[in-house]
């Protein structure tokens, strides 16, 4: 009886030990799944902040287009009344000389 004991004692050991073994490693694996889910939500934040400055970029590179074609837009403008005072000649007369 006294080594039916034992031998129950030993396997209730073992088990115990086999189950913070299993523990640890849920932990452990608990541990670096949060890890990676703080480096995934960094990471979204990046891009995040990335697509936001892309697109003040992108607004900002349209104001750009949008002066430059204003600008272009009253230089022919003030050419054309330059030629009708016969200041400047057209850049087609120019062209056929």
């Amino acid at each position: 009886m006294i080594e039916n004991l034992k031998e129950v004692n030993v396997s209730v050991a073992s088990a115990a030990e086999e189950q913070n073994a299993a523990t640890f490693e849920i932990s452990r694996a608990a541990q670096e799944a949060a890890k990676g889910s703080q480096e995934v939500n960094q990471s979204i934040g990046h891009v995040s902040q990335a697509a936001a400055e892309g697109a003040k970029n992108a607004h900002s590179l349209k104001g750009v287009a949008d002066s430059i074609k204003a600008v272009n837009d009253k230089t022919n403008e003030i050419n054309k009344f330059l030629e009708t005072l016969g200041w400047v000649e057209s850049a087609q007369k120019k062209m056929s000389h």
